[in-house]
């Protein structure tokens, strides 16, 4: 399960999540746990996560898990370092389409096209447009 940090806030209301970039990910109410001491990128903030808040653990454990800062976004995604998740834990409900790959996890991922030609488009070079609006780290 990932773990999100949201630095110098106290509660995850929908405007807060949507400035962070995480108002997609959270349909309900996500459990939440204020941090009076510091989490990653040493300052005081939010954890969240998918769940209710007495079923999940929500801890700042540096030694045990990996902490990454969110492509444009000031949000800090976590993991514990023992955790596996496959593809289907990871998939969005709506993916775009591409081409599924066996990764050295043996498992089958489906890799996004990133690009599609301009369906309007007549004459000239072609031309194409993204298709992912999000950075793979």
């Amino acid at each position: 399960m990932f773990l999100y940090f949201l630095p110098k806030t106290k509660a995850a209301k929908p405007d807060v999540l949507e400035r962070f970039g995480l108002s997609d990910l959270f349909d309900g109410k996500p459990a939440t746990r204020e941090m009076m001491g510091l989490g990653p990128g040493d300052q005081p903030g939010l954890l969240i996560c998918h769940g209710r808040v007495d079923q999940v653990t929500l801890e700042y454990l540096p030694k045990v898990q990996t902490w990454q800062k969110r492509f444009d976004s000031d949000a800090w995604m976590g993991i514990a370092n023992d955790a596996v998740l496959s593809p289907s834990e990871l998939a969005r409900p709506s993916q775009i389409d591409g081409h599924p790959l066996a990764l050295a996890d043996g498992n089958r991922w489906l890799i996004p096209q990133l690009r599609a030609f301009s369906p309007t488009q007549l004459d000239g070079p072609l031309i194409y447009v993204p298709k992912l609006k999000r950075t793979l780290t």
